[in-house]
């Protein structure tokens, strides 16, 4: 493994309440220690590895963050507040002292050549940090168990293994993938009221004019468990020309590209 300082930011920042770094590198321990103080002022020292410390991170003036930090053998995990603020500021304060920040692809990558984990683990924690809702990470969470299963495979003829794998991967693929659902209907057939009152926020103008929407208006949502983008397409209008031709056409692409199209009908008007 590289000897320098290295710290991964284990997920996306500002969707969840707590964001984990993970620090590893050449004397990560030491250099970690200098930061730890109890609510008291005291200086920590940093814990036994399998163990979890509760501690104030100071850079030497001001409290960063109240946090939590995992000791490993080979790394720390720390996991401070949400958000952004807390996570940057951590992450300012790792820099200050040589940490530098790395990718998934390239922490993972290091870890299964240094024979810590193999490629199924690594894979499956690269899958773990791009999950949107809590089914997606609860599949992947599963699939660590599928390593178990694949030592059955060297039992020549266990077909039913097999399959277990097959339709499991075929639910995991359908549950961590981005379903598009487009709203689509004739003008001012209330799509745009029907985007907004699906995601709880008025994010596509609403107005009595038809041809309102012009062009296609898209937000990510989280629909019975799975991810989905929630498009409102522009009314599909007969005879269209000029700004309105080009409005139906793009709405036409958008519409034909998506998983799924509901047809939004305005019962007020004859069909």
């Amino acid at each position: 493994m590289n000897s320098s300082l290295q710290v991964l930011r284990a997920c996306r920042l500002g969707l969840g309440g707590v964001v984990q770094l993970w620090c590893r590198g050449n004397n990560f321990r030491n250099i970690l220690s200098q930061f730890l103080y109890s609510k008291k002022g005291k200086n920590l020292s940093a814990g036994n590895p399998k163990t979890i410390q509760y501690c104030l991170l100071n850079n030497g003036k001001d409290d960063i963050d109240e946090v939590l930090i995992g000791w490993f053998d080979n790394y720390a995990e720390i996991n401070c507040h949400g958000g952004t603020t807390c996570a940057m500021a951590v992450m300012e304060m790792l820099f200050q002292v040589g940490f530098v920040e790395v990718d998934s692809d390239k922490w993972w990558d290091e870890e299964v050549e240094d024979g810590r984990v193999n490629r199924f683990i690594a894979e499956g924690n690269l899958a773990m940090e791009k999950t949107e809702t809590m089914l997606q990470a609860s599949v992947v969470g599963k699939s660590f168990a599928v390593g178990g299963y694949l030592e059955k495979l060297n039992y020549l003829g266990n077909e039913e293994v097999v399959e277990n794998l097959i339709r499991s991967y075929d639910y995991a693929k359908f549950v961590l993938r981005e379903h598009k659902v487009a709203l689509v209907g004739a003008t001012n057939s209330g799509k745009s009221t029907c985007f907004n009152q699906i995601l709880v926020r008025d994010c596509s103008m609403v107005s009595d004019v038809a041809g309102t929407t012009r062009d296609s208006v898209s937000h990510n949502a989280e629909i019975a468990s799975l991810q989905v983008k929630l498009i409102d397409t522009a009314g599909i209008l007969d005879n269209a020309n000029g700004v309105d031709a080009v409005a139906v056409q793009r709405a036409g692409k958008i519409i034909a590209d998506a998983d799924l199209r509901v047809m939004v009908l305005d019962g007020s008007r004859q069909l």
